[in-house]
């Protein structure tokens, strides 16, 4: 069953801030203003902002005081469909970025999660984030870098789960330009219904601009992606966690060809070859 429409779902999408994170205040702010989340409905929904004119998408943000890699719903959101983060993304290279990713640990659980383990990847969902970034970055004239992300940190969530970020330093993550394009960006994916073909991405650098050509310009909406410095501690079952985390299952993998070593690629296209899964060099 797709986990988009779980049986006895709700059609909640449930975006996630921080008080503790200012790139995250800088996006609710953003929120309140441009989309009219109010508390007026507080006593209702446990303590959720409602977006107005969203009452038919069931469109809600929840502001929790600690790190969201360390984020764990509570079991008034079992029916959740979506969660959208939003967040500070922190790099050493400081350069002023917009992203996207799925959250959850390729191996181990170094900022959060569990070891091992992987939320539910949303390829369409994330792939309108990106794309509307792109746009608003345009269209406000920010000089920030638009990009997916390899799949890191936490929560490792069993829910279609995805992070929209502003990196990579205090400068960017208080730029309301920039709290606005995340804005608009998480209530596109969270009113999603774009039609694409779910895709995984392995090989190549953290933030891969082959992926995010293929997301911004192509049919495909990339889900987990599997980095180069990952290849060395990936196993059969880890590509296979990647592939049945992901909503809507898995039809092509994107393999950047020059950016994966050649005996890993061999024994990972042979896998993929085996779960039926089509591969297409980048």
């Amino acid at each position: 069953m797709d986990l988009w429409t779980e049986a006895g779902a709700k059609p909640i999408v449930l975006i996630v801030a921080s008080t503790i994170d200012p790139a995250s205040r800088n996006i609710i702010d953003s929120l309140v203003r441009l989309y009219g989340f109010s508390a007026a409905a507080r006593g209702q929904l446990g303590g959720d902002l409602v977006a107005s004119g969203d009452a038919a998408a069931d469109i809600r943000m929840r502001i929790t005081g600690r790190e969201l890699v360390s984020f764990e719903p509570g079991p008034d959101l079992t029916d959740a469909r979506l969660l959208i983060f939003v967040s500070r993304h922190e790099s050493q290279s400081r350069l002023p970025s917009l992203t996207v990713h799925t959250p959850g640990n390729l191996a181990g659980a170094y900022h959060g999660g569990a070891p091992g383990k992987l939320s539910v990847a949303a390829p369409g969902p994330m792939k309108d984030a990106l794309k509307r970034l792109k746009l608003e970055g345009d269209r406000l004239g920010l000089s920030y870098v638009v990009s997916y992300e390899a799949t890191h940190h936490g929560p490792s969530l069993d829910k279609p789960s995805l992070f929209v970020e502003i990196g990579s330093s205090e400068a960017e993550w208080s730029d309301p330009g920039a709290g606005e394009a995340v804005a608009h960006a998480v209530m596109d994916a969270a009113r999603s219904q774009g039609v694409y073909t779910p895709a995984v991405g392995v090989g190549g650098p953290h933030y891969n601009l082959k992926f995010t050509e293929a997301g911004l310009k192509g049919p495909f909406a990339l889900g987990h992606i599997i980095p180069k410095h990952a290849l060395l501690s990936l196993t059969p079952s880890m590509l296979e966690h990647c592939l049945r985390k992901t909503m809507g299952g898995v039809k092509v993998a994107l393999v950047d060809w020059k950016g994966t070593p050649g005996p890993a690629r061999r024994w990972i296209t042979a896998e993929l070859g085996r779960w039926g899964v089509e591969v297409r060099r980048v």
